[in-house]
């Protein structure tokens, strides 16, 4: 059985980073309050995560971010225009 695209993208994001932390970077946050409320909303993170992916990822982590945003964001379109 295959994992999930959020599974897939969070075991991605899970390893070791360049700057030898682990998980999602939180160097550089949107606003000061964006951790917090990522906190509360896993939806909300799960869109931070894509965003650290494309902005801090490898190759392989950014093409993954790339292909779930657009993804993601078709079927938002698709369930607006319905």
């Amino acid at each position: 059985m295959q994992p999930d695209r959020t599974q897939q993208l969070s075991r991605s994001r899970s390893g070791r980073t360049r700057r030898g932390g682990s998980g999602v970077s939180h160097s550089h946050p949107c606003t000061k309050t964006a951790p917090i409320a990522a906190l509360r909303d896993s939806s909300f993170y799960e869109y931070l995560a894509l965003a650290d992916a494309l902005r801090d990822g490898r190759v392989r982590e950014r093409k993954i971010a790339e292909a779930e945003l657009h993804l993601r964001l078709r079927e938002a379109h698709a369930q607006f225009k319905s």
